[in-house]
């Protein structure tokens, strides 16, 4: 058990002659005179001003000076109570502020990853609206909750020129919640594309839609588009192309020392093989023995096989690379993973 220490004690701040005040006392003599501070203390560090003491010192042991003798002396001095009499109170000052500026700092450092990968998320959304096709499926949340997903989907069905056929699609699914996400989708739109209600949406109005603001999005303050007869404006959340092929999402990134990076993904699609994997930027010694096979068991909410990627002489927080994926149909797909300050993205490109 730690035992409390506190109580109180003086320090000295001046010392003086007694003939400096006029004082001539024979038990006095020619003893110093002191005036000293008196603190609480806790652990032996000041906390708090407990007023001065005016002492002289005789012998090595001081003594109360005479009342009539302080009353002489504090009229003829004037001594301030020094700031590290309330050293414990400033170092409770000081400890807050740092642990609040380092609270801030990291909040600072942590939004910036987040605004640099919410940027490169919105960039790509605005090129998936360019090349939109009927295998694209497009997540739209109210402007005015950017944080609250209701798994509310637009399944792209035609292109007519400018505008934009969707089926709107409130299938519940969350890509966060659902590990199996994409193949859920896939399959509420089949189960369910003859009652799903159609909409005609002009492609510049989607383009709209994507907040290319991250300050703006938390601030909630994004205007969104009126997508749908209720008269909310929205704002697409997110992009996606599923069709039967893999479906690839990370699990999981995480490093260790010696330069050493180590990825967990999961296939929730079409089962296949990575043939190759291509380092855009970092030359990263990969070492998995390929072709390796990517299993899948896309028809539950949280069973998968999943597979790791293991790599050498990584020497920055900032890369990316190319998976190179081959079915058993001898269909290819390219899935790009995009990694900003140890946050990963993944995305197919083919």
């Amino acid at each position: 058990m730690i035992r409390v220490v506190f109580g109180w004690y003086s320090f000295l701040l001046k010392s003086f002659q007694p003939e400096q005040f006029g004082i001539d006392d024979e038990e006095i003599g020619d003893s110093a005179i002191e005036i000293r501070q008196k603190c609480f203390h806790l652990f032996y560090i000041p906390f708090f001003s407990l007023g001065k003491i005016y002492v002289y010192r005789k012998d090595g042991a001081i003594y109360k000076l005479p009342h009539e003798y302080k009353k002489r002396v504090k009229s003829q001095t004037k001594t301030r109570t020094p700031f590290y009499t309330y050293s414990l109170i400033i170092l409770v000052f000081l400890g807050v502020g740092f642990d609040w500026g380092s609270y801030e700092w990291n909040r600072a450092r942590v939004n910036g990853n987040l605004e640099t990968a919410y940027n490169y998320k919105t960039a790509r959304q605005l090129r998936m609206i360019d090349k939109l096709d009927t295998l694209t499926y497009i997540n739209i949340i109210a402007s005015k909750y950017p944080d609250i997903n209701n798994g509310l989907f637009l399944k792209v069905q035609a292109i007519e020129g400018d505008s934009v056929v969707v089926l709107k699609m409130r299938a519940g699914l969350l890509d966060e919640d659902n590990r199996a996400f994409s193949y859920l989708l896939r399959n509420y739109y089949l189960e369910n594309k003859e009652s799903l209600e159609s909409l005609t949406i002009a492609r510049k109005d989607l383009k709209k839609a994507v907040c290319t603001s991250y300050d703006i999005l938390e601030k909630r303050k994004a205007k969104g588009v009126k997508f749908l007869n209720n008269g909310k404006p929205y704002i697409i959340h997110d992009i996606e192309r599923i069709d039967s092929g893999p479906a690839i999402k990370i699990d999981e990134i995480f490093s260790h020392e010696k330069k050493e990076i180590h990825f967990m993904f999961a296939n929730y699609g079409e089962e296949c093989h990575l043939v190759k994997i291509k380092n855009l930027t970092e030359k990263i010694d990969w070492q998995e023995k390929l072709p390796m096979l990517l299993e899948t068991d896309d028809k539950t909410y949280s069973g998968h096989s999943g597979f790791m990627l293991h790599g050498e002489n990584c020497s920055s927080e900032n890369f990316s690379f190319i998976m190179h994926l081959k079915s058993k149909r001898n269909k290819l797909y390219k899935y790009k993973v995009k990694v900003v300050n140890m946050r990963a993205m993944v995305y197919r490109v083919r």
